[in-house]
């Protein structure tokens, strides 16, 4: 496809279809997928005894009109957000508002009910930003994740500071945060960019390479 994809209909074509498509990450598959389906056209045609020029026009016509094409890959790699799961995710921060409340009623509202108002909205609003967002960009940095959320864990059991008995605390100025409670998720979050075959093999020829230096 190397000597057609320079061709001036083709790249045309190419850029119709792609035009109608919001989802950036997925314009090479589409593009490698439309160029192998022309490639097989071409090819037969050719063997055929057709010119290449009219061979290239007569696969474009046979593939369609690109922009119902680019709507149609747009219907199928459009993000989708799962509204159900959002409202029920609501609903159970709610419910814990609620018990909350209800449990310092009685006594009056503290700060502390103050506070968990204050996290459940932040805690809402990342998880909006998050979801709505294109976090697979974020996978690449998988292992840079794991293995500084590893430092950090050593080094807050090694050297963090202890706030009302619990030890392995970070301290920013006056903000203290439990890195050890923290760490699982981090941790979470490392593994699930990493959990493709592709890395999990990289990392293994890296450990090979190192031991075989040993």
């Amino acid at each position: 496809m190397k000597l057609y994809r320079q061709h001036e209909e083709i790249r045309e074509f190419m850029k119709q279809v792609i035009s109608h498509i919001q989802a950036k990450e997925v314009h090479h598959e589409v593009r490698m997928e439309l160029e192998s389906h022309l490639e097989d056209i071409i090819t037969e045609k050719m063997e055929r005894g057709v010119e290449l020029t009219a061979a290239i026009q007569e696969a474009i016509s046979q593939m369609g009109a690109p922009d119902i094409i680019g709507a149609q890959f747009h219907q199928v790699h459009r993000p989708r957000t799962d509204w159900k799961l959002l409202a029920l995710i609501a609903a159970f921060m709610m419910f814990g508002l609620v018990a909350i409340f209800a449990a310092q009623a009685s006594s009056g509202f503290s700060a502390i009910g103050i506070k968990q108002v204050v996290f459940v909205c932040v805690g809402g609003l990342l998880m909006l930003a998050i979801s709505f967002g294109n976090y697979t960009k974020l996978a690449k940095y998988s292992w840079t994740l794991y293995f500084v959320t590893l430092f950090m864990l050593v080094f807050a059991i090694v050297a963090g500071t202890k706030i009302n008995g619990s030890s392995g605390y970070l301290s920013f100025g006056r903000v203290g945060i439990n890195f050890i409670s923290l760490t699982p998720y981090l941790f979470l979050l490392s593994l699930a960019g990493t959990s493709s075959f592709s890395n999990l093999q990289r990392l293994a020829q890296f450990l090979a390479c190192i031991g075989g230096r040993i």
